[in-house]
């Protein structure tokens, strides 16, 4: 029986994305990702949002999902642009409160607006629009300066990234990829460990405030300013950045930044700037997605001359790269001689772990019992 669990943010999403059917849709396009192998229904997330268990691989998805709108709300609650993408919806005539009867607002549709009613109507869209937009915006940075300032103190990391294909450094083309060297892969024919490659170690997400306070230099902010955006982030750990209330366009947070806070946020701005944001992460390879061609280490092309690179896939999902093998190749079931050597190696490392395994499980029940 799958594990149930629950989805513990499901009020706040409900409000937020106000008709469940966006959640059902995005479910039914992204869902087998995450493990979900049927259709869910209407019925069935909204029982999810009400805190009700189900299948984890639905929790799972729904975590993606509001994780996804806390770094970007407004990707998912843009109001539409036209009057008459309004008509039958109450819970627009409901927030814009226009003074047009609801059966009227119900029908505009087949019964358009007159053209004082409409240009009223389209005036309160435009307004809650720019009003929404706004704190939208400032609910994306605070998730972004939250995410920096507690990678810098929970959990940083870096990542070696190899130089490849012979391009100098520079970020506007990809030469770099995410390899063991030292596992002696081949990328594009060439084992790459024979040859001097360029490496660097890059911190990787989660970013931290290096990354964000260049981003932020980059407009011209003034130390000051980037002093005021770093408290926030300090200010922000202690805060529960529930999405906004798109009902009152507004946040459900408040951030007042204190004396203890500016003094960290000094403290970190002078090192950015000191060092040149030393520990800011590389910049986007090839935006959020790239494949490199990499000939596997058990399939060398000089061993196996009909041998085609696999593929394999660098995603930034938000918080971290993913790498993926894509496209695998992989030999004729007739082995040869060498290919049945290292078959055997490889079975042979398996088996001793399945026994080390077993006999940590037999102590740990022997220990159990007594």
């Amino acid at each position: 029986m799958s594990e149930k669990s629950e989805f513990e943010e499901g009020e706040n999403l409900r409000q937020f994305l106000v008709q469940v059917k966006r959640v059902v849709d995005w479910l039914h396009e992204n869902g087998e990702q995450y493990g979900l192998t049927e259709r869910v229904n209407d019925g069935t997330v909204s029982r999810a949002l009400r805190g009700e268990k189900f299948d984890h691989h639905l929790t799972e998805a729904l975590d993606a999902l509001h994780t996804q709108a806390m770094r970007d709300p407004w990707q998912w609650c843009e109001p539409p642009e036209k009057v008459e993408d309004l008509t039958g919806l109450p819970w627009w005539h409901e927030t814009l409160k226009p003074d047009v009867p609801l059966n009227t607002w119900n029908l505009m549709r087949k019964r358009p607006l007159s053209e004082e009613r409409r240009e009223m109507v389209q005036a309160l869209l435009d307004d809650y629009r720019a009003r929404l937009k706004v704190v939208c915006d400032r609910h994306a940075a605070d998730a972004r300066l939250k995410l920096a300032w507690e990678a810098d103190i929970v959990h940083p990391g870096y990542d070696e990234w190899v130089e490849v294909d012979g391009f100098p450094l520079n970020f506007t083309r990809n030469p770099w990829v995410l390899l063991d060297v030292d596992a002696g892969r081949w990328v594009d024919g060439r084992m790459i460990s024979e040859k001097p490659v360029e490496r660097i170690k890059r911190r990787r997400a989660p970013e931290g405030m290096h990354t964000v306070l260049r981003d932020l230099a980059v407009t011209k902010k003034t130390s000051d300013e980037l002093v005021e955006c770093a408290a926030r982030a300090c200010a922000l750990q202690d805060v529960e950045t529930l999405l906004p209330d798109v009902k009152k366009c507004a946040l459900t947070y408040g951030v007042e930044p204190d004396a203890e806070d500016y003094e960290a946020a000094q403290a970190i701005v002078d090192q950015a700037l000191l060092s040149g944001f030393v520990d800011a992460m590389a910049g986007r390879f090839q935006g959020d997605t790239w494949d490199v061609r990499v000939h596997s280490r058990y399939h060398p092309p000089k061993a196996y001359p009909e041998a085609e690179p696999s593929v394999v896939r660098h995603t930034w999902n938000g918080q971290d790269y993913e790498t993926k093998v894509v496209e695998r190749w992989e030999p004729s079931k007739t082995l040869n001689e060498e290919e049945r050597r290292l078959q055997q190696q490889q079975e042979k490392i398996e088996d001793e772990g399945r026994r080390i395994a077993e006999a940590k499980d037999a102590i740990m029940a022997k220990y159990r019992q007594n």
